[in-house]
């Protein structure tokens, strides 16, 4: 017995083995899907199923979740540098670790800064619906804090750190010690606690939330007394409810809850069944605003969207998608564009991958224990907001699933140390080490190299965002606070230079309400650079892109403030309110229909304030023509077509003429827009292309 227990302990390092290898290959090869296909079924499923079918995982029948494995008594400097490491990675360079912030990062400013001046209570922000906790929770921030960066990166830094005593007190009460001490050392060092840590979404308060919440669930099953219970219960329910306010996938968390609540009340219905009603009282009271909101806004249209049911995704699409959230969880995602995902492999490093999936054979050895049903079951009702989406990969909607896959880790881990003897098992140290290194080179890999969906730099390129916020913050040390024009321009561009230059931006901070600037700046088109310069002759222009995209570059243009151009530049700050509106409801408007309508209805009447300002005009003709009109883009065309009468003529507003005439087959009609966009000067637009484009298919189109 003796020896095949030993040979068991072998087999499982064997395992493990194996599987590090494999997972290497899958994590960082750039071998093709077809290769790693092949090494996912001979390196990871059928080692595991052989593993099963021999019962390796089952032989030790010790209780893993309460052994305990390391030494746990450790001094006091050891505790006092884990501490000081732990924050080191959250808040050293807390506001430059990054370029600049994500366009999620920088709308959730926008949205936060109305609040400052005027505050209301409403709910779903965005096409996301997404609830309103993290905007309320920035408003204070850009009320009392000059640094966007600051403003935008404390609190996912906070809830990061925050996470790792909360996820210790949890594990600690229902697991042991050393157990507990390796829940907390993921929490503290893994990649994923570390990188959710740096973005401003509203997936950063789910991860504390959700572990505060089993804290509450160990007291409420561990008190003594009715009353007493009863409280805790309906203290739960209350916690649990108000995790509503936090992110739209915390549905899942809530439903988790609900379902052990539910079996806990039918172990003994008569006895409990008033302390469960007390949970389900409080939980009603917590999700109280998130009902009445639904009721009254209308709740569900972006699920639906996202999710299967628009039917808008191939089921190649769709595949793709479900499968991306299960490979970042451990090598990485099937889609390029996938947002706040692993950019090196997957969220576990190979090696704490291989534990994960030690882990997970221990629990298939263990079928028949409930603590293993209520894993797996957990493991698969918080994956769900992933497993439904049809859309594309952001990482965020799992982001509840992180506590339950590093206790499995921890539970592999367990497992691999029970198999050494305990002279043996310093063998963690070096184990956990090269996890530590291979996780915080992930974090700063991004940094370093650049990415497409973070505002870094890549080589030979510029953000047009940065370098116009960097010009402007010298222009503001210099001269004080400025007018701003941010919000002249379509959505595409984002809100990201309106959020960082809210400090010393008099047109919308009203601390400057009384400030005479001395300056404006507008960030432009390249087109609009010369016909500004003979309006604003002491004007300074500086290009803010290095490589022109389709419609040309950008330009970003301080403009003095003199005598003669003052009214100007007031009756632009005017309209610059008017244009601020615009933005913040054209971001809450895509999921009401009548909204929509309803809004496009009335752009006619701020067409007058507009009306005889030639860039002016110009503005509010690409505002209004970037939404949808009806079937066609008739409406579109006709737009763009008074702006170019009455506005400046222009090569990328021809551009855009054209293709909506291109849009809706006029061929002839698009063939001479983007003839006269390239006579424009400048042309910086790719109207070139357009139009050989449109001369090759009306040539198909007469050879027919």
């Amino acid at each position: 017995m003796n020896f095949l227990k030993k040979d068991i302990r072998l087999h499982t390092w064997i395992l493990f083995t194996i599987f590090l290898f494999s997972n290497f290959c899958l994590s960082y090869s750039g071998l093709s899907y077809q290769m790693k296909g092949w090494i996912f079924f001979c390196g990871i499923f059928l080692p595991g199923l052989i593993a099963v079918l021999m019962a390796i995982p089952s032989d030790e029948k010790g209780n893993l979740f309460q052994e305990e494995t390391i030494p746990t008594s450790m001094p006091r400097w050891v505790w006092i540098s884990a501490i000081l490491v732990l924050l080191c990675l959250r808040f050293y360079r807390l506001t430059s670790f990054f370029a600049g912030p994500t366009g999620d990062e920088g709308l959730h400013g926008f949205l936060a800064i109305p609040l400052v001046s005027q505050w209301n209570w409403q709910f779903f922000y965005t096409v996301g619906e997404h609830p309103p906790l993290l905007i309320w929770a920035l408003v204070p921030f850009f009320k009392w804090f000059d640094s966007p960066f600051f403003d935008l990166w404390f609190l996912p830094a906070f809830f990061s750190a925050l996470a790792v005593p909360a996820g210790y007190w949890a594990s600690r009460q229902f697991f042991s010690k050393s157990f507990s001490l390796l829940f907390g050392f993921l929490l503290a060092f893994s990649f994923w606690p570390l990188y959710f840590g740096r973005f401003c979404h509203q997936g950063l308060f789910v991860p504390f939330w959700e572990l505060f919440g089993f804290v509450l669930l160990a007291i409420f099953l561990k008190s003594d007394g009715s009353k007493k219970r009863t409280g805790w219960a309906l203290l739960l329910g209350l916690w649990i409810g108000l995790g509503s306010l936090t992110f739209t996938a915390w549905a899942t968390v809530i439903f988790l809850f609900c379902g052990i609540m539910a079996v806990w009340t039918s172990g003994d219905f008569k006895a409990r069944i008033w302390t469960g009603s007390s949970f389900f009282l409080g939980l009603f009271a917590g999700i109280l605003p998130f009902l009445v909101a639904a009721m009254g806004q209308g709740y569900g249209n972006h699920l639906i969207d996202t999710s299967a049911a628009s039917h808008y995704f191939s089921l190649a699409h769709q595949l793709s998608t479900h499968l991306s959230y299960l490979t970042c969880l451990f090598w990485g995602s099937l889609q390029s564009d996938s947002s706040y995902a692993p950019t090196w492999g997957g969220v576990l490093n190979p090696v704490l991958a291989s534990f994960f999936f030690i882990g997970l054979l221990e629990l298939f050895g263990r079928l028949r224990e409930k603590r293993t049903w209520w894993i797996l079951g957990a493991f698969l009702i918080l994956l769900l907001p992933g497993l439904l989406s049809a859309d594309y990969v952001e990482f965020n909607r799992v982001i509840q699933i992180m506590p339950v896959l590093l206790l499995v880790v921890v539970l592999g881990l367990q497992k691999l140390l029970i198999c050494l003897s305990n002279d043996k098992r310093w063998v963690l140290i070096p184990l956990l080490l090269a996890s530590f290194l291979l996780d915080v080179n992930h974090l700063l890999k991004p940094v370093v190299e650049g990415s497409a969906w973070k505002l870094n730099f890549k080589k030979g390129q510029k953000n047009e965002v940065l370098e116009a916020y960097r010009v402007l913050e010298e222009e503001y040390e210099q001269a004080g606070p400025g007018l701003v024009f941010a919000d002249f321009l379509p959505l595409s561009h984002g809100h990201v230079l309106h959020v960082l230059s809210y400090h010393f931006n008099a047109a919308i901070n009203p601390r400057f309400n009384d400030w005479k600037p001395s300056w404006a700046a507008i960030l432009v088109n390249e087109d609009y650079q010369k016909r500004l310069e003979k309006r604003f002759p002491g004007s300074i222009w500086k290009p803010v892109t290095a490589q022109n995209p389709e419609q040309g570059g950008m330009v970003l243009g301080i403009l003095p403030i003199t005598d003669q151009d003052r009214s100007t530049i007031d009756y632009w700050n005017q309209v610059h309110q008017y244009f601020y509106k615009l933005n913040l409801q054209a971001e809450n408007m895509y999921n009401d229909s009548k909204l929509y309508r309803s809004v496009l209805e009335h752009f006619s009447e701020g067409y007058p304030l507009v009306k005889g300002d030639p860039f002016l005009e110009s503005c509010f003709g690409e505002w209004t023509t970037q939404f949808h009109w009806g079937s066609d883009h008739s409406m579109n065309a006709k737009l763009m077509e008074r702006t170019l009468q009455k506005g400046y003529p222009c090569a990328h507003l021809y551009l855009k003429l054209g293709q909506f005439y291109f849009l809706d087959g006029h061929l002839s009609l698009a063939q001479q827009a983007f003839k006269k966009a390239i006579k424009c000067v400048p042309n910086g637009t790719n109207a070139t292309d357009w139009l050989t484009t449109v001369n090759e298919i009306s040539g198909q189109n007469k050879a027919k």
